[in-house]
């Protein structure tokens, strides 16, 4: 049984982290999920949108969390490109994942993701992303 007890300390680390980082991307979603088989873990989606404002919105939320890892992943039917970081508080080992997505454009993000790919994706181009220098 998940009690409030169970939901307490996340949701008490969640507020820390958003006030003390806060952060300016849009959210259309926070999930407390206490039931994983690790550890309990906070999953963030980010509002629908445009690549750079993805990218920009993941890079706040990056420089949050400790052992940081970036991904990317196209859906299988090739239309959409996710992407998100994933790591965990310093406070108190708590796992957050954020994803965003927006419209996959082969001539701005090349062709070499591929439907239903997932890669790690490094910082260095995740930026690039997030100033639009991409399709340039």
């Amino acid at each position: 049984m998940n009690s409030s007890a169970n939901f307490l300390p996340l949701l008490d680390s969640l507020h820390t982290l958003l006030r003390d980082y806060p952060i300016h991307a849009d959210m259309c979603s926070i999930e407390v999920n206490v039931e994983t088989s690790e550890r309990p873990a906070v999953l963030v989606q980010l509002a629908e949108t445009d690549l750079t404002t993805t990218a920009r919105g993941l890079l706040e939320w990056q420089r949050t969390l400790a052992e940081g890892d970036i991904f990317a992943s196209r859906t299988t039917d090739g239309m959409t490109l996710h992407l998100g970081v994933s790591g965990h508080l310093d406070t108190d080992n708590t796992l957050v994942e954020v994803w965003g997505e927006a419209p996959y454009d082969e001539p701005l993000i090349g062709a070499g993701l591929q439907p239903g790919e997932r890669v790690s994706l490094p910082f260095e181009e995740l930026a690039v992303w997030a100033v639009g220098l991409v399709g340039r």
